[in-house]
C-alpha cells in the first residue's frame, strides 16, 4: 500500500518540521502556568520566586524560577502558616491552593518548602488574607458581577442581531 506524500508548505521542508512546530507549541502552552499579573511576590531566593494571591478562604501560590521565570517541576511542596503545617493542593493552572479557614485578619507568616532538582528550599514571607464579604451584602452586583456582564453582553448581541435582521429584510 502506498501512502500519498504530504503537500509541502512554503517554509516547511518536511512533515517533521510540522511535528517539531506542534511540539514547541505544546511546550509553550504547558509553560503558561505563570501567576496572574497582579499576584505580588511573597518571597524569593537565588533560584526561586514565590508569588501569591489571597482570596476569601484561600491563598493561591505560584513558584517560578527567579532567573528566567520558567516553569518549575516541583517534587515536594509543603506550607506552614504562623508555624502550623497547612495542606496545599495542586491546581490546574500550575499553582497551589492553601485553605485559610479560621485565620484572623492581619498579617501572617508563610513558610513554603519546595523540593526541586534535588534541592529543598525554604521560602518565607508575609501575606494578608483577603477579607471575607459579609453575608447578604453582595446581592446581584456582589459575587455575580461576571454573570451580569455575560447577561449584558448577550442582550447587546441579541438587540444587534434583531436590528441587523430588520434592516436586511
Amino acid at each position: 500500500m502506498k501512502f500519498p506524500r504530504p503537500a509541502k508548505v512554503r517554509g516547511m521542508k518536511s512533515p517533521r518540521s510540522w511535528a517539531l512546530l506542534c511540539l514547541l507549541a505544546a511546550a509553550a502552552a504547558a509553560g503558561a502556568e505563570a501567576p496572574p499579573p497582579g499576584a505580588p511576590e511573597i518571597a524569593h531566593s537565588s533560584l526561586l520566586t514565590l508569588h501569591g494571591a489571597a482570596q476569601p478562604g484561600a491563598l493561591h501560590l505560584w513558584v517560578r524560577r527567579t532567573a528566567d521565570a520558567a516553569p518549575l517541576v516541583v517534587g515536594e511542596f509543603a506550607t506552614a502558616i504562623d508555624g502550623r503545617s497547612t495542606p496545599a493542593t495542586r491546581v490546574s493552572d500550575g499553582g497551589w491552593t492553601v485553605p485559610l479557614a479560621n485565620l484572623a485578619a492581619g498579617e501572617h507568616q508563610l513558610a513554603v518548602t519546595v523540593g526541586h532538582d534535588g534541592i529543598r528550599e525554604l521560602l518565607e514571607g508575609k501575606f494578608t488574607p483577603a477579607a471575607t464579604p459579609a453575608a447578604g451584602v453582595g446581592g446581584l452586583g456582589g459575587n455575580h458581577k461576571q454573570m451580569l456582564w455575560w447577561i449584558l453582553n448577550i442582550a447587546i448581541v441579541a438587540v444587534a442581531a434583531i436590528v441587523i435582521s430588520r434592516r436586511m429584510s
